[in-house]
């Protein structure tokens, strides 16, 4: 059945009036999702509206998107904290790929809201806007001049009762990545053949140098001649364009560095400094960190000047003079199978530890830092309650069932209300308060506790 009526233009046309039904419905959204038919050639067949077909896929859409769980959400909250607090900065794929690893470990696994669409985007938004509400300024990354980095560090340090650490040479290390394409003053005939090749060096503040990673261009794997001529003590991995993801920085903290650190018997935590626009502290590389012991602190360009620019000079000073020096003695081309061993004797020869140190000390807060830092600014607490409790060499170490426990059942089924509310149910005193935060630090443990495998590095010493 259907009337006429006139358009704005006077002219007649035929006004539909047929009805349409929640069957006629279903069967045209079932054409398009099981036989791919298009928006519009569904419309037609079933006697649907376009617009409204098109709304309500729009909706079925954004239903499957699940919502994050109340202690996963926490989880990415106490991680981002985090990452502000050691001068990483928060970007967009990082929580999209720790917000996939959560979800993934949930029965049966779902998707996470912050998809690449338009919908996933005001997700992440409001997301985002609900962590600056709870987190405290001070807790986020302060970007400005190099005394303000300073002090923030101090006070991350001082908060975390990690200020001493400073005063032990041994326990502070640097790691810093040695991209030949970049070292543009180098002789040309010798970077062009280093140009697609990657080290990673860490040194310590002793003047210690650890064994190095050496990426190397391939897309999988690294050749098995390659493989075979590296020396004992070698750590090697393949990328396309020789990047040291954070997988593999992982991996290289976990086999290399760890190793170094139980084999001298050095008192962990140790801290770490690297470059941020290098290295992504992602929910898998933070909770490597946390369980080797391992504090790493972001450095940039805008807090202090290049760390190891002296011992890389050194470095690449080295094989200006050895490259040309092995190809004359072997009587042929130097290929990538000769990089790794070639590396050791530049390494040994040219690196000087007074070089390591005098960067190291670029790159950490030394007194008159922090003497400087204080003269600019002053930090005041909050409540006479931060400055109580027992004092900082006292080491207490207890367990998550062993704290629930203590606490008993009833605050347990209080805390995890309040973790279910997002926070919104009020505690009764300061000490309900610091016992929750302790409990919340042990839920996000729990969540977080990172199963991913590593990615594969190659170590010639068996």
């Amino acid at each position: 059945m259907s009337s006429m009526s006139e358009d704005s233009n006077g002219v007649p046309r035929r006004k539909m009036t047929n009805t349409y039904t929640r069957q006629d419905l279903k069967n045209a959204i079932n054409l398009i999702v099981e036989r791919g038919i298009s928006i519009r050639r569904a419309a037609y067949m079933c006697n649907v509206p376009r617009t409204t077909l098109a709304t309500y896929l729009k909706s079925i859409t954004h239903g499957k998107v699940s919502k994050l769980h109340p202690d996963e959400e926490q989880a990415l909250y106490q991680w981002m904290t985090d990452c502000c607090k050691r001068g990483f900065s928060i970007k967009k794929r990082n929580v999209d790929t720790a917000a996939e690893a959560l979800v993934q470990k949930s029965v049966p696994p779902r998707t996470h809201p912050f998809q690449d669409t338009d919908f996933g985007k005001q997700c992440y938004q409001k997301f985002v806007r609900r962590w600056l509400s709870i987190d405290r300024v001070k807790d986020r990354k302060h970007v400005g001049v190099v005394a303000d980095w300073f002090l923030h560090i101090e006070c991350f340090l001082t908060e975390s009762n990690l200020f001493e650490i400073l005063s032990s040479p041994n326990r502070i290390f640097l790691c810093d990545e040695l991209r030949f394409r970049e070292r543009v003053e180098m002789q040309e005939p010798v970077r062009a053949m280093l140009k697609k090749m990657t080290m990673l060096y860490t040194f310590s503040a002793a003047g210690e140098h650890l064994s190095p990673l050496l990426v190397y261009p391939y897309r999988r794997d690294v050749p098995p001649d390659i493989v075979k001529a590296a020396p004992k003590n070698c750590a090697i991995v393949a990328h396309e364009y020789g990047q040291v993801t954070p997988k593999t920085f992982a991996a290289y903290l976990d086999k290399v560095v760890d190793k170094f650190v139980t084999a001298n018997n050095i008192t962990k935590p140790v801290i770490i400094f690297v470059d941020e626009s290098q290295v992504d502290l992602t929910l898998h590389l933070h909770n490597t960190c946390k369980r080797l012991g391992i504090v790493l602190l972001g450095l940039t360009a805008a807090h202090v000047v290049k760390p190891t620019a002296n011992v890389f000079n050194d470095i690449c000073a080295g094989w200006e003079q050895e490259l040309p020096q092995f190809e004359s003695q072997s009587g042929r081309s130097f290929t990538l199978a000769d990089c790794a061993g070639l590396m050791q004797t530049v390494d040994q020869r040219y690196i000087k530890s007074d070089s390591a140190v005098k960067d190291e000390t670029n790159g950490t807060t030394n007194e008159t830092d922090r003497k400087s830092a204080h003269e600019g600014a002053q930090f005041t607490s909050n409540t006479d309650d931060e400055h109580e409790g027992p004092p900082d060499d006292i080491d207490i170490s207890i367990n998550f069932i062993d704290f629930k426990r203590a606490i008993g059942k009833e605050l347990t089924e209080k805390f995890e209300r309040k973790l279910e509310t997002q926070n919104r149910l009020a505690l009764t005193n300061h000490a309900e308060n610091v016992l929750y935060d302790i409990y919340r630090q042990f839920r996000c443990d729990v969540v977080t506790d990172s199963d991913d495998d590593y990615d594969i590095v190659e170590i010639g010493d068996d």
